[in-house]
């Protein structure tokens, strides 16, 4: 019974990221071009960003596991290989060099 709460709740982040981010790309496409300048295209990246992160946790699922003295990056959902795990760090990664953009645009903006 455990077990199939855990799987349950693996789903609801997921679900949460993509219904609210599509609500944020929603409201980022209705406002007119004016409100919100060139800086929609950094809040498209985060939301974009964000989709991709939220569909790779659910598909590959990594957890963090010890092994001897190391961690070692598994995958425990439906795509378990090596190449998955790398490819959902790259995707989570992606969050670093956007906010880095979004402060470098600020800066050069303001």
């Amino acid at each position: 019974l455990f077990q199939i709460y855990l799987e349950f709740l693996r789903f609801v982040p997921s679900t949460l990221c993509f219904i609210l981010n599509g609500m944020l790309a929603r409201m980022i496409f209705k406002k007119k071009n004016k409100d919100l300048g060139t800086y929609r295209y950094a809040l498209l990246t985060f939301v974009i960003s964000d989709i991709l992160n939220g569909f790779m946790h659910l598909v590959v699922m990594p957890i963090a596991e010890t092994y001897k003295n190391a961690f070692v990056q598994g995958g425990h959902s439906w795509w378990r290989t090596r190449t998955a795990v790398c490819f959902c760090l790259g995707i989570f990664s992606l969050t670093f060099p956007i906010l880095l953009f979004n402060f470098l645009y600020r800066l050069v903006a303001v």
